[in-house]
């Protein structure tokens, strides 16, 4: 009985290893989102190459140029670790080989780098769903890091989803300030 205890237990933890390592970055709602906000049929994603300053790890996000629209805009795909192994804490660093929870999402952004939408498109956590409604992702809407995400000020708090909406709030702000970062270097936007 100890014996297939331990199995299950060993099974589990591959499962969750490979489901950690396995993010899509081409989502369907992805798709879907964009046809609607960019009002076209068959956009096209091309991968802003990281030959930058800026330190992206590409296993883990992406940032993408949205072709085929006009006016061109930004993506960027990626995942957001909540918790570790029972144990939560925001903007905690996660060794790779950490059990940890997670969401992965996108934001979508203009040509400006403002944010025109946000989803989260695989929720893997136990705690803090909420912060998957539509109608609660849309105040990240307009924001363009020229001010403070404020949680409980200018973006709601919600109770029982601390750490979700600590975690997206921090990785929107630090997302947005990156893709700047990435167009002026590539001369693409300039502020």
């Amino acid at each position: 009985m100890r014996n297939v205890v331990l199995l299950i237990v060993f099974l589990i933890s591959v499962i969750n290893s490979v489901s950690q390592n396995n993010i899509k970055f081409a989502p369907k709602q992805l798709f879907k989102e964009i046809k609607s906000i960019f009002r076209c049929d068959n956009p096209i994603l091309i991968e802003l190459n990281n030959n930058s300053s800026v330190v992206i790890d590409t296993l883990s996000q992406k940032y993408f140029q949205i072709n085929n629209t006009k006016p061109i805009g930004y993506v960027y795909i990626g995942r957001v670790k909540t918790c570790r192994a029972g144990v939560c804490a925001a903007h905690e660093n996660f060794k790779s080989q950490d059990s940890y929870e997670f969401f992965d999402y996108f934001i979508l952004f203009d040509t400006l780098a403002k944010v025109v939408a946000v989803n989260i498109y695989n929720y893997e956590a136990s705690h803090g769903q909420e912060i998957v409604v539509k109608s609660w992702l849309k105040q990240f809407v307009g924001y363009d890091g020229t001010y403070e995400l404020i949680i409980g000020k200018n973006i709601d708090a919600i109770s029982g989803a601390t750490i979700s909406v600590h975690s997206i709030t921090y990785d929107i702000s630090s997302k947005t300030e990156t893709l700047k970062k990435i167009l002026l270097e590539k001369k693409i936007y300039i502020n």
